[in-house]
């Protein structure tokens, strides 16, 4: 069991909603997993709920360390990017982390597992602020950062750079973030390069699409875009409000277009 750090919980905002116009589910948000020893180790990062396990990071020895984005901020660079989860994670019971992380050596491999268990049995559970708890790795020493939301909802995110036919670059890079009023802090959708961005409406890969999203509380997603150049194509943010069931879409200005960004909200029962 790791040592837990509890991060001051901000005032709770003011709405236009009444507390039971809109209630959605406890869900688990992983905000971002940072290690000492470089954020490309081998390995996996798994979460297990009440209904599935899900690897939301994944990595093997063989595999080549990209390279992140050189407007990657730089509390990012020693940063897991995360690829998961892929559905919400579900806050009943208990949750547990499982930390199989190493540098790809045959004696690290065999290194014992580690793992933090969130007992939401236990009343003295937090709700709606940020828990960081650090734990040691066969990477080095590690740092996961979650909130165990009371009222949230899942939401799918989908960005979209529409240029002109003139526009399109050959490639880009940049990051795109998404950050929740309610835990201000960052989480990272895409760091990295796009070596084929020709296409004037161009669906960007993002490495992680779905998130928990506190009910009541506004959603930022960020989109910092370059060119080959070094050109920008896009710096801009969009703002939405979570609501249940249903598809919102936003657009702000970039160089030469703009940027779209599609939330998918869901309140199904069967995360």
């Amino acid at each position: 069991m790791g040592e837990q750090v509890l991060i001051a919980r901000p005032e709770r905002r003011c709405t236009d909603w009444s507390d039971d116009e809109a209630y959605g589910e406890r869900l688990l948000e992983v905000l971002s997993v940072h290690v000492d020893g470089g954020r490309y180790p081998s390995g996996t990062v798994t979460v297990y709920d009440g209904k599935r396990g899900q690897k939301i990071y994944s990595r093997r020895e063989d595999q080549p360390k990209p390279a992140p984005s050189t407007s990657s901020p730089r509390h990012h660079q020693n940063e897991i990017l995360l690829t998961g989860p892929f559905r919400a994670i579900v806050a009943n019971g208990c949750i547990g982390f499982v930390l199989n992380l190493h540098d790809g050596s045959q004696d690290q491999k065999k290194a014992n597992q580690s793992q933090i268990l969130v007992d939401l049995y236990d009343p003295t559970t937090k709700y709606d602020e940020l828990i960081s708890t650090k734990l040691d790795t066969g990477y080095g020493p590690a740092e996961v950062r979650y909130a165990v939301l009371s009222n949230a909802i899942e939401c799918d995110v989908e960005v979209k750079l529409v240029l002109g036919d003139d526009s399109a670059p050959a490639y880009a890079h940049g990051t795109i973030t998404a950050c929740s009023e309610l835990l201000k802090q960052d989480i990272v959708l895409f760091d990295g390069e796009i070596m084929d961005a020709t296409s004037p409406e161009l669906i960007l890969p993002l490495a992680r699409s779905v998130l928990a999203a506190p009910l009541k509380w506004s959603l930022k997603i960020e989109v910092v875009l370059r060119g080959s150049s070094g050109e920008e194509l896009a710096r801009d943010h969009v703002m939405f409000y979570p609501v249940l069931d249903d598809e919102h879409v936003s657009h702000a200005v970039a160089n030469s277009g703009i940027f779209e960004v599609k939330m998918t909200w869901s309140d199904d029962q069967d995360y």
